[in-house]
C-alpha cells in the first residue's frame, strides 16, 4: 500500500489516499464538485429521468452558487433548456443537526449519501427550500439535480452548520483513480509519505 498525503490547506480538508498494489491504482480525492450536462427540452416540467438521458458535457467546479444569471448556465454553454447533475463529496469536521438545501430557478433535487433531502423541483423562479438532518463528522456523497428551462437561471447548493448562518457550500471534493506514479500528482499537491507491502 502506499500513503499519499495531501499537502495544500484547503478549507475542506482532503483525506489521504490509498493505493492497493495489486492493482496499482490509487483513489485520489481532488478538489471540487464533478457536473456532467444535459441538453433539455422546452416541454419540461420537471427535473427529468437522468437514466434515460446522455450528457453532452462534463466539467470540475469549485462550487454551485449562481444566482439570477442571464447568461449561460454555469460552464454548460447554454442559456436555456439545460440539465444538469453535479456530484461528489462534502466533509464535515463534527457530527450535528445541520441545515442543508438548494436555492434554484427552475427545479433541483439534492441528495446526501443517496437519500433525497430537498425537493425544489418544479417550474419555478428563485426558491430557497431548506432541511435539517444529522450528520456524522467525515465525509459524505453528495448529489444535487437541476434543470432550467428559460430565463435567469439561479442555482445554490446551501448548508449551515449548527448555531451559524446559511450560505453557499464552501468546497467540494471528488474521487479520481489515477497511478501512483503519475507525475502530475506533484503539481496537483500530492506527495508520496509511505509505502507498507501488504503479504
Amino acid at each position: 500500500m502506499v500513503r499519499c498525503k495531501y499537502v495544500p490547506d484547503y478549507n475542506i480538508g482532503l483525506p489521504d489516499a490509498f493505493v492497493e498494489n495489486k492493482d496499482g491504482k490509487v483513489t485520489f480525492y481532488e478538489p471540487g464538485v464533478k457536473v456532467d450536462y444535459y441538453q433539455g427540452d422546452s416541454a419540461w416540467l420537471q427535473i427529468p429521468d437522468f437514466n434515460e438521458l446522455q450528457p453532452y458535457k462534463s466539467d470540475v467546479l469549485e462550487k454551485i452558487d449562481i444566482k439570477d444569471e442571464p447568461n449561460h448556465v454555469l460552464t454548460s454553454d447554454r442559456e436555456e433548456d439545460v440539465a444538469a447533475v453535479f456530484s461528489g463529496l462534502i466533509k464535515v469536521s463534527d457530527s450535528g443537526l445541520y441545515t442543508l438545501g438548494t436555492e434554484s430557478d427552475d427545479g433541483s433535487k439534492l441528495f446526501i449519501d443517496g437519500n433525497l433531502v430537498v425537493d425544489n423541483d418544479g417550474l419555478h423562479g428563485a426558491r430557497e427550500a431548506t432541511r435539517e438532518i444529522n450528520l456524522d463528522a467525515g465525509e459524505h456523497d453528495f448529489r444535487l439535480e437541476y434543470f432550467e428551462r428559460g430565463g435567469h437561471s439561479t442555482i445554490r447548493a446551501l448548508y449551515a452548520k449548527p448555531n451559524h448562518s446559511i450560505e453557499a457550500i464552501p468546497g467540494f471534493y471528488h474521487k479520481v483513480p489515477r497511478s501512483a506514479d503519475d507525475p502530475g500528482l506533484v503539481a496537483m499537491g500530492y506527495v508520496v509519505t509511505s509505502y507498507m507491502n501488504k503479504r
